[in-house]
């Protein structure tokens, strides 16, 4: 669009853009050089050769970038292997050879050698008639420029020149002659697309005069075709034929030939359709399979399941495949197959705790894997917030192990636990532990009088004298007490001590005692 402010340019050449700003009164131009950048790439000299492949290298100062060599300036054929520098040139003739480099932002530069080539062969072939034929032919024909006498050596070690019984695949032969030219020859050998033969077959309906059809459509092989039927029909279709059996014999313009095996089934009145249901649990079979009829109005119908069974609706059935054949009261019949797979409704099935141990008083959220169209069932039920949901808060008094019990429709059973621990708090003994008797003698050994305490939050602790005075005092747990007092070692004797704390879960503990301190 050139009439906005920024518009956008695709260029192949250097150019000179301009812009007139104008505003009703003045007029301004302004001019702007935009230069394409050609990357350099060197693809070489030009080369005299008598001999091929020639192996072709580019280079170029740039670093990452991609090289693309083809046989013309289009670039339509790749000579080389995941954008390598190098290819590899077969030759027949003298020719030019191109190679473009690219970088990362699709900038490129292009250049071409030319080679002089004198050929000293040529290859004239015939490919196989027929897919799994091995009646292909080549010649090598040696050429003015070719020095005698000549060498000829195939990837098979045939030294022939000219080569018969050959099947499909891709062979290679190297020409050299006596003036040391040389030329590696390939030799596809390709024959036509196998016959194949897909057909549309027309039952023929259920105790009725014989309309049933096979169409025929023919691929592969080389036309015309030519058919013929184990009837002694010679077209490729029947029509008017009764069920059974059909055999073709299928020859193309090269005398290929083969064989097909069709059958013509009886079509019943009705229309038999099976819904199924695949198996959900992994320890019993609960697939199940349910027919259909429709247009049915030749009763009593018999129902032939592959499992032998006789029923018309198919229960607990394991994963695989089965066949259901439908007989009305005049024995026409419809058939259909079924498979029942695997669907698992508990495959990666969690149960878990947001918490696997909690203190006394506190709650912890227990999961199960959420899944559509299932119930769920936590025991112990007593101090769940919701026992029937997948999620559901536990407040247990005690240790508690959690079970939950997941059933789907199809009544599979899935059962897991998990274990919630709980620790009792006691503020006060066991869990906070004063001793009676310290040595504060510097021998590092009971140096310290110190409390052994658990769950304590808020704490005051203060040591008497036997006059009443303060000797020590703090309300950090984990301080302890030197046996100083003002920076100076207390005398041998009975202290009284003072203890206040509350521990986790709002306990409070208080007690008074005494301690010795030994010199």
């Amino acid at each position: 669009n050139p009439t906005v402010s920024n518009p956008y340019a695709t260029i192949d050449a250097n150019t000179l853009f301009s812009v007139i700003i104008f505003n009703g009164n003045c007029r301004d131009t302004l001019y702007q050089w935009v230069y394409i950048k050609t990357l350099p790439v060197d693809a070489g000299n030009n080369i005299t050769t008598c001999s091929s492949p020639q192996i072709l290298t580019a280079t170029s100062p740039e670093t990452n970038v991609t090289y693309l060599w083809s046989s013309n300036s289009a670039f339509t054929d790749t000579l080389n292997i995941n954008h390598s520098p190098s290819a590899k040139a077969y030759l027949d003739s003298s020719q030019y050879f191109y190679v473009k480099v690219t970088n990362i932002n699709t900038c490129f530069g292009i250049d071409s050698l030319y080679i002089d080539f004198s050929n000293v062969a040529n290859l004239s072939k015939k490919d196989p008639s027929c897919f799994e034929s091995c009646d292909g032919q080549a010649a090598i024909t040696l050429t003015a420029e070719a020095v005698p006498p000549v060498t000829y050596l195939w990837d098979d070690n045939s030294t022939q020149n000219n080569r018969t019984n050959l099947c499909r695949g891709h062979y290679s032969v190297l020409v050299k002659d006596n003036a040391g030219c040389s030329k590696e020859i390939k030799v596809p050998m390709i024959p036509p697309a196998p016959l194949s033969n897909m057909a549309r077959i027309t039952p023929q309906p259920c105790k009725k005069e014989c309309t049933g059809a096979i169409k025929i459509q023919t691929t592969g092989g080389t036309p015309p075709y030519q058919y013929r039927w184990s009837t002694g029909e010679t077209t490729d279709s029947l029509s008017n034929i009764c069920e059974g059996t059909y055999i073709l014999y299928t020859t193309d313009a090269h005398l290929c030939q083969k064989t097909d095996t069709f059958f013509v089934p009886t079509s019943a009145d009705f229309i038999l359709s099976v819904e199924t249901f695949d198996n959900t649990c992994h320890d019993i079979c609960t697939g199940k399979a349910i027919p259909t009829l429709s247009n049915a109005d030749a009763p009593p119908y018999r129902f032939e399941w592959s499992n032998g069974s006789t029923d018309s609706i198919q229960n607990n059935l394991c994963a695989g495949q089965y066949s259901l054949t439908v007989f009305d009261a005049d024995d026409c019949y419809a058939t259909a197959n079924i498979e029942i797979s695997n669907h698992f409704t508990f495959e990666n099935v969690e149960v878990w705790a947001d918490a696997t141990q909690i203190i006394e008083s506190e709650s912890t959220v227990l999961h199960a894997t959420s899944i559509e169209n299932v119930s769920y069932q936590w025991t112990p039920s007593e101090n769940l917030l919701s026992p029937f949901d997948s999620v559901t808060t536990a407040f247990p008094p005690k240790t508690t192990t959690y079970h939950v019990q997941i059933t789907d429709k199809q009544s599979c059973v899935y059962k897991d636990s998990v274990k919630v621990e709980v620790i009792n708090i006691y503020c006060g003994s066991p869990d906070i532990k004063i001793p009676n008797t310290f040595t504060p003698n510097g021998d590092q050994n009971n140096d310290f009088f110190c409390i052994d305490w658990k769950w304590i939050e808020e704490y005051r602790f203060a040591i008497f004298n036997r006059w009443g005075e303060k000797v020590f005092e703090t309300t950090n747990p984990s301080d302890c007490w030197d046996g100083k007092f003002r920076d100076k070692y207390c005398e041998s004797g009975v202290y009284m001590y003072s203890l206040e704390a509350t521990c986790t879960a709002n306990k409070s503990y208080k007690t008074k005692g005494d301690i010795t301190l030994i010199r």
